[in-house]
């Protein structure tokens, strides 16, 4: 019975879908998933819908150009800033778009992990613009994990 209501929560995990059911079967939840079981957790395929908006979003509010830059530093900035243009295949670098672009390319090839890891490489700013993408994803990373903690105790 526990096995079927953690086949139920994984289901629920990978459609978004609420779980509160098939969790109240299961000993001992762990919170990460106790909290979110009412409403359910964000998908992978909502978390990669919902992050170029989130980046671009982000690099917006980096576009700010310093007091001394040259004028063709502005000018890229201000380029930037009004086209919202951002790298989409990932690149080298420590600057928020190059970070970004690692972030995506991460989040597409299924690696939730790793995005959260390279967006902790962002300035507070950017991070400050990401926070709502990040808490969600957060939330998904927390609640796979708690439902492999579980396979692994009823294995």
């Amino acid at each position: 019975m526990q096995r079927a209501a953690l086949a139920e929560v994984s289901a629920a995990l990978e459609s978004g879908a609420p779980f509160s059911e098939p969790l109240a079967v299961l000993p001992d939840a762990p919170d990460a998933l106790a909290s979110v079981a009412g409403e359910g957790v964000p998908t992978l395929a909502a978390l990669r819908s919902a992050f170029p908006d989130a980046a671009r979003s982000a690099l917006r509010d980096m576009h700010d150009v310093p007091a001394d830059a040259s004028a063709t530093e502005r000018l890229a900035a201000f380029l930037k800033k009004q086209t919202n243009a951002r790298s989409l295949s990932p690149r080298e670098g420590d600057d928020p778009d190059a970070v970004l672009s690692r972030a995506e390319a991460a989040l597409n090839g299924g690696d939730l992990g790793l995005a959260l890891s390279e967006l902790s490489g962002l300035p507070d700013g950017a991070i400050d613009s990401l926070s709502g993408w990040i808490a969600q994803a957060e939330t998904r990373v927390a609640a796979t994990a708690a439902v492999q903690s579980l396979s692994n105790e009823l294995n």
